[in-house]
């Protein structure tokens, strides 16, 4: 028997999962630390605390002493997308990394879109503040001495891969999200490359998602305990890695994932692109696949904010429980989750989050089932627009840490009218750049093999209930609604702001 480590490196920590060859979970890890916001509309983190929560865990892992260490055979890295890691000649980082929840870039978007006209011809989607171009061209913009000693670039899961191997490399799937690649073609675009006058030399080498980009250093062998034999595999972005960790990999399957985002991910046979910019259609992590995504800026992060300030003392738990023993609709309350802008359907960083129809009736709970309900409206509206282009939708694999709610799962199933799957492990991240370390290693011979042995955990199903049909179509016009009526206002406060 042998052995892979899956690596998430995501926005609240890294966890490292140990998993057999056959797919059962041995042993995990999890390294928080902090997200940086110096500024409104600005998100930053360190990518050295990255690297440091890999070293911890892997390392945590080999110490438990539950498989000998000769027997790990391979390493892959899941990672948050779009981050912008920036390092000099002397491989030196030069600034935090700008990462996929900033807005800062909106001016170098609107400039990157207008001076293009086929820009979106390559990359199959218009630039967004969350993509590393319009990030890059900000640095250019207002950082000019840091932009001057940019000897590479990289993406978060990159830095880490670089660190493990000393190699630069990428994987399509990850690249797709920086703007600068022919996601047609799976390789750096050109014509992008020489219209904003970006060297190619900054770049990684890109790969496809199961392909060996090195094997670890001495210097990460002594420092975790693992052999120099183990090799480091391409890996893949966060949504890729968890859409092949959900079985995702046919054309037209779909999963949902409940983390710091929210993202509704259909396979692909070949590209479909939504004109509006509404949705992005990216590599996926199966060679010659791409796969189409809708995103919810403020999924979980709904959540966790909302506990933070209102319920700090209150368990998820205890706010599910109070949640529960409310109808659909919340007693007339809707919550808008914009509280970093949108993506899905509106590409919009100055529209903000609301509580609409907040009455002195309402409760702690009334609050908590709205924001719940209302990062729901915004799955049902990703799913809505990739219908809209055609991509038919029935059952959906959901993962991520808002997987672990029944109470949220009912009403997610409720308002989108569509049967959940979830399976008993909900790390589908991990187990996603596990298949491909698998693949890696030459424990199986294709991605499709591997996904077959690991995806043995049990699921459970939650059905619309037809009860709240009708209901749920209500409350989704209604919600719908909101966005127009705000916008103006939004924008005027974003002026204040």
């Amino acid at each position: 028997m042998y052995y892979v480590l899956g690596l998430d490196i995501g926005t609240s920590g890294t966890k490292a999962i140990l998993y057999s060859s056959v797919g059962d979970k041995m042993a995990e890890s999890y390294q928080s630390y902090p997200l940086l916001n110096p500024k409104n509309g600005y998100a930053e983190q360190d990518a050295k605390l990255w690297y440091d929560a890999t070293i911890y865990c892997i390392k945590n892992i080999v110490d438990m002493n539950i498989v000998s260490p000769d027997l790990i055979k391979g390493i892959g890295l899941s990672g948050q997308m779009h981050g912008l890691v920036m390092l000099d000649e002397k491989l030196t980082l030069l600034h935090n990394s700008i990462i996929w929840c900033d807005t800062r870039a909106e001016a170098e978007c609107e400039y990157i879109n207008s001076s293009m006209k086929d820009y979106a011809d390559y990359t199959l989607n218009p630039a967004i503040a969350a993509f590393t171009l319009p990030s890059l061209l900000w640095v250019k913009n207002n950082l000019a001495e840091v932009y001057a000693n940019i000897d590479k670039i990289l993406l978060p899961k990159d830095y880490v891969n670089f660190m493990l191997t000393g190699n630069f490399t990428t994987d399509v799937s990850d690249a797709s999200g920086t703007g600068m690649l022919d996601v047609g073609k799976r390789q750096w675009s050109n014509e992008i490359l020489n219209h904003f006058d970006i060297d190619i030399n900054w770049l990684p080498q890109v790969f496809e998602s199961c392909e060996v980009v090195g094997d670890i250093t001495n210097n990460i062998a002594s420092l975790t305990g693992l052999t120099t034999d183990t090799v480091v595999v391409a890996g893949a972005g966060d949504q890729a890695a968890a859409g092949l960790g959900n079985g995702i990999i046919h054309d037209g399957e779909v999963s949902m994932s409940l983390g710091s985002s929210g993202v509704v991910f259909a396979s692909l046979d070949k590209p479909n692109r939504d004109e509006k910019g509404r949705v992005q259609t990216f590599c996926h992590a199966m060679p010659n696949t791409w796969h189409v995504m809708g995103v919810t800026q403020s999924a979980c992060l709904s959540l966790s904010w909302f506990k933070k300030n209102f319920a700090k003392d209150i368990s998820y738990k205890e706010l599910d429980r109070l949640a529960y023993g409310i109808a659909l609709g919340s007693e007339g309350l809707l919550f808008l989750p914009y509280l970093q802008g949108e993506r899905t359907p509106h590409l919009d960083n100055d529209i903000r989050a609301s509580f609409i129809g907040l009455s002195i009736t309402h409760k702690l709970g009334h609050l908590y089932r709205s924001v719940l309900e209302g990062v729901a409206f915004s799955m049902r509206d990703c799913i809505t627009v990739i219908e809209n282009i055609g991509v038919l939708i029935g059952d959906i694999t959901v993962s991520g840490g808002g997987a672990k709610s029944d109470v949220w799962l009912s009403i997610i199933s409720n308002i989108t009218k569509k049967t959940l799957i979830s399976r008993e492990s909900a790390e589908s991240g991990a187990r996603g750049v596990a298949i491909l370390a698998c693949v890696g290693a030459g424990v199986y011979d294709d991605i499709i093999s591997a996904s077959t042995s690991f995806l043995n955990d049990n699921t459970t199903y939650n059905n619309p209930q037809q009860e709240d049909s009708a209901m749920a179509d209500n409350l989704y016009l209604l919600y719908s609604q909101l966005y127009s009526l705000l916008k103006d206002n939004n924008r005027n406060l974003a002026k204040i702001r």
